[in-house]
């Protein structure tokens, strides 16, 4: 009911005054050293302005920014798993890092997220031990059936096929179950608009349509036919250079609405998706600083923001 979310849409709106707007993202890129940049962001909570040790270390504190936010919503919302489809992303990155770093022998500790639905430790003890009780049903059969892909064809690649056809297929069925049209058509969304950036990614690098039909994601508007042919329009309005920013304002462009709803469950879903999308705009302007880009490289690169 949307009463039920009368608090958090309270938090929410509160805490919406300190995103940063387009103006201000703007503003960032002008400003000299990585330093800078954090001096100033440190009055929107990301850190204390303490200098950096290292310039990269900014990802730890937009990383710890972003768990944070999530703590805090999750925190007063009467019933967690109203948004955990939200999380599945994240659980479903963790489970890629764990597995990959089991069979390649490798560490992705540094590179588990702390904003899933099922904490990382609890996760990397889940898969260490096989014990997958914990997991949603589709998160289970998609880890057995990886870890049997991988066996056969020692490709890593296998992981991620299987792994990102559960997630989207968790997070449309959850949608589907809350019965709310918001959820559900922004999942839609989302699944349409990953499947027109990979089927252009595909073509750049000059994969058969077959391999196409194996990561297809189902659960959208398109079907296979259809992402073709917005993947073309796609192409057309935007340049292969600007498709990422024209798919990424496509997704901001839809959780605006949640702008007007005054209670609900739309406000706290559009909260979060504003939080991500400024964090990834924040990362993209502290690596191009790292690098050396040019401002208004960096500039052309910024997507849209939710305020």
């Amino acid at each position: 009911m949307a009463s039920d979310y009368i608090f958090p849409c309270v938090i929410v709106r509160s805490r919406e005054t300190d995103l940063l707007t387009h103006e201000e993202i703007l503003k960032l890129t002008e400003l000299r050293t990585v330093q800078d940049i954090m001096n100033v962001l440190a009055l929107h909570g990301y850190g204390d302005g303490t200098e950096l040790a290292n310039p990269r270390d900014f990802e730890k504190i937009l990383s710890e920014n972003l768990e944070e936010t999530y703590r805090e919503v999750y925190s007063v919302i009467s019933d967690e798993s109203e948004l955990n489809f939200l999380k599945y992303p994240n659980d479903y990155h963790n489970l890629k890092v764990l597995l990959k770093a089991e069979f390649l022998g490798t560490d992705g500790s540094d590179i588990l997220m702390d904003s899933g639905s099922i904490p990382k430790e609890e996760m990397a003890d889940m898969v260490r031990k096989r014990d997958f009780l914990g997991m949603t049903v589709e998160m289970r059969g998609a880890v057995d059936d990886a870890i049997e892909q991988f066996a056969r064809s020692q490709d890593p690649q296998e992981i991620d096929i299987r792994l990102d056809r559960a997630c989207y297929k968790d997070m449309y069925q959850a949608a589907e179950e809350s019965g709310n049209e918001f959820l559900k058509g922004y999942v839609r969304m989302l699944i349409d608009t990953l499947n027109v950036n990979a089927y252009l990614r595909l073509k750049e690098v000059g994969k058969p349509a077959a391999f196409f039909k194996r990561v297809f994601l189902e659960g959208g508007d398109l079907d296979e036919s259809g992402v073709e042919h917005e993947a073309s329009d796609v192409l057309t309005k935007a340049g292969r250079p600007g498709v990422e920013k024209y798919i990424e304002d496509q997704r901001m462009d839809y959780v605006k609405d949640a702008l007007y709803v005054p209670f609900g469950i739309e406000p706290i879903v559009g909260y979060l998706r504003a939080k991500e999308a400024e964090v990834k705009d924040l990362r993209m302007i502290l690596t191009g600083k790292v690098s050396g880009m040019d401002s208004e490289a960096i500039k052309e690169r910024l997507r849209d923001t939710y305020v």
